[in-house]
C-alpha cells in the first residue's frame, strides 16, 4: 500500500489513516492499545539512541577542544578542528539517512 501511494518510491516504513500520516508515536500506542503486548517497549526507539548521543558527544569534544586551541594561541588548530567538527556532524547525518 506504502508504495502504491508513493508511487513506488518509498522506501521507509509509513501508515495513511484516512489523509493523514500520523506520528509514529500514535501509531504505536494505538497499535499497543488494539493488540496489548503485540509491542515490545524495549524495541520502540526514542529520538535519542546510543548513536544519536555518541555524535554529539563526538562533536562538542572537537568543539571544546577548538575552544582550548583557541585559548593557548593556536588559531589554525583551532580553526581546523572546526572543520572536523562540521565534517563529522555532516558525516552522522549522511550515516543515519542511509540506516
Amino acid at each position: 500500500m506504502v508504495r502504491r501511494a508513493a508511487g513506488g518510491n518509498e522506501t521507509v516504513a509509513a501508515a495513511v489513516v484516512g489523509a493523514m500520516n500520523p506520528a509514529a508515536s500514535m501509531v504505536v500506542e494505538l497499535a499497543r492499545r488494539l493488540v496489548p503486548g503485540a509491542i515490545d517497549p524495549e524495541r520502540v526507539a526514542s529520538g535519542w539512541t546510543g548513536a544519536r548521543v555518541a555524535q554529539w558527544v563526538s562533536i562538542w569534544t572537537v568543539v571544546a577542544a577548538s575552544f582550548a586551541a583557541d585559548l593557548t594561541g593556536h588559531a589554525a588548530l583551532s580553526w581546523a578542528l572546526d572543520a572536523g567538527a562540521v565534517a563529522a556532524y555532516l558525516a552522522f547525518r549522511v550515516a543515519r539517512r542511509r540506516t
